[in-house]
């Protein structure tokens, strides 16, 4: 297994307060790596409906778990470290 850290980019979100968010691109992976690398999250806002493979927290490095039929427009409270390429369809946002 092999990850990355995404590219730093702010987004355009909850009411202007993106600076504290950083958008998750997983087009960004390559070949050979399975999840992007980030720093701990206090949350994952939503902005496109759909499923969502992470690891938390208090989790090893190589377990994740997915989160099924995430809401568009939600912020779900996920202390996040790591997000998996594999079963992620949701459009994601990192809030810190």
């Amino acid at each position: 297994m092999s990850g990355k850290r995404p590219e730093v980019r702010t987004p355009d979100i909850l009411g202007g307060k993106g600076e504290d968010a950083i958008e998750i691109d997983l087009t960004t992976l390559e070949e050979g790596e399975d999840y992007l690398t980030i720093d701990l999250t206090e949350g994952i806002y939503v902005n496109s409906a759909g499923n969502l493979q992470v690891t938390l927290k208090n989790m090893d490095e190589t377990e994740s778990i997915t989160f099924e039929s995430l809401q568009e427009g939600m912020i779900y409270p996920f202390r996040v470290k790591q997000v998996w390429g594999d079963n992620t369809t949701a459009g994601i946002i990192g809030v810190y």
